[in-house]
């Protein structure tokens, strides 16, 4: 089915990014620019900050990090 209409978009969109902003994290640099830190919105809508990946283990970094010497960087 394939909807034309500017108005359906406009809301469909605006709804979509209202949840995107519940389950998404928003990527920044640290305050020094050193690092990465992921932005997450608790239930009233505050920024939490995470130091390292949500969700992530140690285990699932160490592999990463084992595996980033073998990474083709042109294809980024």
């Amino acid at each position: 089915m394939v909807i034309d209409s500017p108005e359906v978009a406009h809301t469909l969109s605006s709804i979509s990014r209202g949840n995107l902003l519940k389950v998404a994290y928003e990527l920044r640099l640290s305050p020094d620019g050193s690092a990465i830190v992921w932005i997450s919105r608790d239930e009233s809508g505050r920024e939490v900050v995470h130091d390292s990946e949500p969700h992530s283990t140690w285990w699932t970094r160490l592999k990463l990090g084992l595996l980033l010497p073998w990474l083709n960087k042109d294809e980024l």
